[in-house]
């Protein structure tokens, strides 16, 4: 598997996951009563405040921490080349980049386990090892050239108080109704990152639509197998919205290419939660000219 195809999967494993459990109960094509719409909102905003709340969550992440080349000492102690915070013992053990690999090896005194046994060696990087110490949990991730240590703390400060995302009223005619056209071959788009890079994604088609009454379009992101993933900016964006534009989760169509674009789920990045996040961008491509009041609002100041 190719680098860029890998970084992709590495990317998406958290965000899309998280966005197909939050759409589970988005059915392609069917109408939904009056009654259960706003049911199933409420339900939706309590499935994504779960997720970011979880210890792998995004409220959770405490340091997006860069490896060099050889040994990378970690710990709490400021002399680690990786320091973790203060609720870490002073040394753990030591991060080994060499050769497209990392290897942890961890002193025995220092607790850490791995799928619930201690482990003292572990291949981290490319085997997608998530060891944990207590509180903390970490993985490799590689971003272009650079490997870095994702780190979560289940006890993050970011946690507390934590119960609500502001969001535009609900209002059901912001589930438009929208027609998928295929590409007569998928493409690959060049979608750029929060770090400048630019990522290959791939797409197999646009989604039409209106919005009070313009004819609109989007190109649309591969999510999984139930769903598509979009990336997109309105004119509320930078203002109402966070900058960095917002996601969302569009039902894949059935055989006659319809389905909808339900606004009212339209979510922040986890770059709004987070400093140490990698998040894709909106494309111009991506830019809808239209006011869109619907979904989240601003939180915070990342």
């Amino acid at each position: 598997m190719c680098f860029l195809s890998i970084l992709k999967l590495r990317f998406f494993r958290t965000v899309i996951a998280v966005s197909m459990a939050l759409n589970l109960g988005l059915a392609s094509g069917q109408a939904q009563s009056s009654h259960s719409y706003p049911s199933e909102l409420r339900e939706w905003r309590a499935n994504r405040i779960a997720a970011l709340r979880a210890p792998q969550g995004w409220l959770s992440l405490a340091g997006l921490l860069w490896l060099k080349e050889g040994d990378n000492s970690f710990g709490s102690d400021a002399g680690n080349k990786v320091v973790f915070p203060a609720a870490a013992p002073a040394r753990v053990g030591a991060f080994r980049l060499q050769n497209d690999s990392v290897w942890m090896s961890a002193l025995p005194e220092a607790g850490v386990q791995f799928q619930n046994k201690p482990v003292t060696e572990l291949l981290l990087w490319p085997a997608n090892a998530m060891p944990n110490m207590g509180r903390f949990s970490w993985v490799v991730i590689k971003r272009g050239t650079q490997y870095g240590v994702r780190l979560w703390d289940a006890e993050h400060p970011n946690l507390q108080g934590f119960e609500h995302i502001p969001h535009f009223p609900v209002r059901k005619k912001w589930r438009i109704p929208a027609r998928f056209e295929a590409y007569s071959e998928p493409r690959i788009l060049l979608v750029p990152n929060i770090l400048g890079m630019n990522i290959e994604q791939q797409s197999p088609g646009v989604l039409h639509f209106k919005v009070s009454g313009r004819d609109l379009q989007i190109p649309v992101l591969e999510e999984g197998p139930e769903s598509f993933f979009l990336v997109f900016a309105d004119a509320t964006t930078g203002a109402e919205t966070y900058g960095g534009g917002r996601y969302l989760s569009v039902a894949k169509p059935g055989p006659d290419g319809q389905t909808h674009i339900d606004f009212n789920k339209a979510y922040l990045p986890p770059c709004a939660f987070t400093p140490f996040a990698t998040c894709l961008l909106p494309p111009a491509d991506h830019r809808l000219p239209v006011v869109i009041r619907a979904g989240e609002k601003n939180y915070g100041s990342h």
